[in-house]
């Protein structure tokens, strides 16, 4: 969840760009700024573009996440009283959820608990309800409301994070902004 997202910001941002020791000058949304001065394939996106990449990749890997639960163990071992217990099939939380699941199309209620709802629980009870496998993905992809802000606050933490040699000789960070940024995108993320 919401760790992996706040970690690819920061790590997928930088192996895409080729900002390891950004001067403090330039275009940072554009790709080509100083491209010439790092070996080849050491940076091919622009943070933009990272940005986008790493959303694409978290959003991809939450919905493949709800695939495997949901068909893997939900579907294939519906039966198993072990697995029945590790979702705690009988709690009043989890039968609350098995009825708003059921409700046909979708609605609040029913994205709520696909997107806020414990990601474990909630994919393999879809798979034991035997619930289409598309209409619960498509469910789930308004998280990325929350993938996105956090991806953000990720970014800016590896943006924060970039130091170039100023004239003295001393270190100092390139984007000094990038940290009230950081807070900002947390706390949209928790908003949400």
């Amino acid at each position: 969840g919401v760790p992996i997202y706040l970690t690819g910001g920061i790590i997928l941002i930088a192996t895409g760009t080729v900002y390891d020791n950004y001067p403090g000058e330039g275009n940072l949304f554009d790709k080509t700024t100083y491209q010439e001065d790092y070996a080849e394939g050491s940076g091919f996106l622009s943070i933009a573009e990272s940005i986008l990449w790493c959303f694409v990749m978290s959003l991809s890997l939450k919905l493949f996440a709800c695939t495997c639960q949901q068909m893997g163990f939900g579907k294939m071992m519906k039966q198993s009283v072990k697995i029945r217990q590790m979702v705690g099939i009988n709690t009043h939380m989890i039968r609350t959820m098995k009825i708003i699941l059921r409700r046909p199309g979708l609605d609040v209620a029913k994205v709520a608990i696909l997107v806020g709802g414990p990601d474990w629980p909630t994919s393999v009870l879809c798979g034991i309800m035997g619930l289409d496998l598309l209409p619960v993905l498509f469910g789930t992809i308004p998280v990325s409301v929350l993938i996105f802000p956090t991806i953000l606050a990720g970014t800016f933490v590896y943006i924060g994070s970039l130091q170039f040699e100023n004239d003295s000789g001393q270190m100092e960070f390139s984007f000094p902004w990038a940290k009230t940024f950081t807070a900002v995108m947390l706390t949209v993320a928790a908003g949400v």
